[in-house]
Formats: C-alpha cells, structure tokens, sequence
C-alpha cells in the first residue's frame, strides 16, 4: 500500500466567455446553492443528515473544501458530491488555512486512518457523511 498526500487551494472559478459560459454560470450557481444547503443543515443540525460512509474513493478527484467550524469541513468531488469530514481534535488554526492536504491510501480516504493536514498539524478524520444533490433536492 502507498500512501500519498493530496494538496488543494481554496481559488476562485473563472467563467469562460462563448458557447459555455451559460452552462458554466449555472454549474457555479448550483454549487453554490448546493453548498449553502449544505451549511444552513449543519448549522441548524437535525434538519437534514448525510449518509455515513466508510471512505472517499478516488480522492484524486476532491477538486475544492470549505471550512466549517474547527471540527469539520467539507470536500467537494465532482460536480454534485461533497463530504463533511468530522475531525478528531479541535484544529483551532484551520480556519485561517489556505490550502490543506488530504493523505489517503491507495487513492482513499477512510476515518480513523487518515488525516487533514495544514502546515504541520495534521487532524485525524472520524467520520465521513455524504451530500449529493439529489439528497438536497429530495429534502426541499
């Protein structure tokens, strides 16, 4: 088994001007809605729960994270997947991070094993639960 550690930066998208750039204003707005959905349930709590997984496969493809408080954040794979990942320890500095690494064995991610790391703390990931849009649609 190899491990390897993944690195991403928070950036921001640049629409693309012509044929596509409709399709990407849009892709951008659900996301956006589909993240702020995302952050009003967990904020308020029981109003909408993710589905507890044992591991992230093709880690490779998270493409973009968000802070959201100092025991969780949440991971975006694809267009319509995004993980909360519970975290160990209070990681008091993450929400000043920039960028963050995710180590994963064999290209996943699995709580208790592996770690989100930022500078030279690494925090330790306990649990996984998954959002798909099709979740957030069901629920409104």
């Amino acid at each position: 088994m190899v491990a390897r550690q993944v690195a991403f930066r928070m950036r921001s998208v640049t629409v693309q001007s012509g044929r596509n750039s409709l399709f990407a204003r849009r892709n951008i707005k659900m996301k956006k809605q589909l993240f702020m959905f995302v952050i009003l349930a967990l904020s308020v709590g029981t109003v909408f729960a993710g589905v507890s997984v044992d591991s992230i496969r093709f880690a490779h493809q998270i493409s973009d994270w968000r802070y959201l408080d100092d025991s969780r954040i949440v991971v975006t794979k694809g267009v319509n997947q995004q993980y909360v990942l519970k975290l160990r320890d209070n990681c008091r500095l993450l929400r000043h991070a920039e960028a963050i690494g995710l180590t994963s064995t064999n290209d996943t991610i699995r709580p208790g094993f592996d770690n989100v790391t930022y500078g030279h703390t690494f925090c330790q990931i306990t649990a996984i639960e998954k959002f798909s849009k099709e979740d957030v649609l069901a629920a409104k």
